[in-house]
C-alpha cells in the first residue's frame, strides 16, 4: 500500500471513533490525505468540512451494495439513525439492521475500506 493511501485509511479510521463527522472540533481529526481526497480547503472550518466530507463520503458510499452502504454510513454517523458517541453503537445499529451480530457487521465496515 503506497504511503498516501496508508495515511488517508489511518484518518478515516480516526475519524469514525467517537462522534465520528458530528465530532465538535473535526478540523483536528482530519489530516492532509483526507482534506486533498474530499477537496477541503485549508481554510475550512468545522460546518464547512462536515459539509464537504459528509457528501463526499455519502456520494462514495452511495456506489455500494445496500448492506456495505449502511456499514460505511453508520460508521461515519451519516444517518439519522447512527449519531450515537461511540462507534461500538453504530456498529451495534448496523449489526441490528443487517440481523447480523456485532463482529459480522464490523468486517463488513473493513470489507469495504479493504477492496
Amino acid at each position: 500500500m503506497n504511503d498516501i493511501v496508508a495515511e488517508l485509511v489511518e484518518e478515516m479510521k480516526a475519524l469514525r471513533r467517537g462522534r465520528a463527522i458530528l465530532e465538535g472540533r473535526i478540523e483536528d481529526r482530519i489530516g492532509r490525505a483526507l482534506r486533498v481526497a474530499c477537496g477541503i480547503p485549508d481554510s475550512a472550518g468545522s460546518t464547512e468540512i462536515r459539509r464537504v466530507l459528509s457528501a463526499r463520503l455519502t456520494q462514495l458510499a452511495d456506489q455500494l451494495p445496500d448492506d456495505l452502504r449502511k456499514a460505511v454510513m453508520a460508521a461515519f454517523a451519516l444517518l439519522p439513525d447512527t449519531r450515537q458517541r461511540f462507534y461500538q453503537e453504530r456498529v451495534r445499529w448496523v449489526a441490528n439492521q443487517l440481523e447480523r451480530d456485532e463482529r459480522t457487521a464490523h468486517e463488513r465496515e473493513h470489507d469495504e475500506r479493504d477492496a
